[in-house]
Formats: structure tokens, C-alpha cells, sequence
């Protein structure tokens, strides 16, 4: 399955030319591709998760060891342990309702054809 209008809205012009050709090699070894609407993720609420499980990882070393962490690290780790269990919660809820999303798709397709970088 494949969001064109998705891709083509979100992702960079080169990232669009990846994928169309990755599609045409796909289809002339006989792949079907079907046009999918790729379900909304919300990733704010899941970066929560990414966060507090940063800031978990890193609790033995961080902040005894701050001077070693470079600055985006250790922004994810000071806001990984500033994540509340309320919105952990939150955010399980809502990594829940995507992964159903996400299967329910599969129930039609066997690929996802999808960006490898953030858009």
C-alpha cells in the first residue's frame, strides 16, 4: 500500500523520486501496489514515550555525567525525566489506537510503502 498524497504533501521532492522508483521496481517484479490512506500518527504524544524511555536508560549516568551527553541528547534525557506517568499513560493510549491503525491496514496489504525520514 502506498499514500501518495500523503508522501507528495509531506515529503521532500528527492524523498518522492526514492519512492515512485522503488514503487516501478516493485511493480515490474509483480507487486500490486493499492493506493492507502496511511493512518494520522500522533508524534508528539508518541515522542513521549521516546523521551521517557531516554530518560530511563540514561538515569544511571545522567546528570552524573552530564559534561559526556552532547546537547540533543541531553535535551531528550532532561525531557525524558521531566515526562509525567499521566502522560506516559497518555501517550500508551494513543501508541495503542495507532498500532491497531497500523493492523488494520495489513488486513489489505503486505508492504507498507512509506518515507524512511521524518517528514
Amino acid at each position: 500500500g502506498v499514500d501518495w498524497d500523503r508522501i507528495e504533501a509531506d515529503a521532500p521532492a528527492p524523498i518522492v523520486w526514492a519512492l515512485r522508483a522503488a514503487a516501478a521496481v516493485l511493480e515490474e517484479r509483480g507487486a500490486r501496489l493499492r493506493p492507502i490512506a496511511y493512518p494520522d500518527v500522533y508524534w508528539v504524544s508518541l515522542f513521549t514515550l521516546v523521551a521517557a524511555g531516554i530518560g530511563d536508560v540514561h538515569r544511571a549516568t545522567y546528570p552524573s555525567r552530564a559534561e559526556e551527553y552532547g546537547p540533543g541528547l541531553a535535551r531528550l534525557v532532561q525531557a525524558g525525566r521531566g515526562t509525567s506517568g499521566i502522560d506516559v499513560a497518555a501517550a500508551v493510549l494513543v501508541g495503542e489506537r495507532v498500532k491497531a491503525r497500523l493492523r488494520a491496514l495489513f488486513d489489505d496489504v503486505d508492504l507498507l510503502l512509506v518515507p524512511a525520514l521524518p517528514i
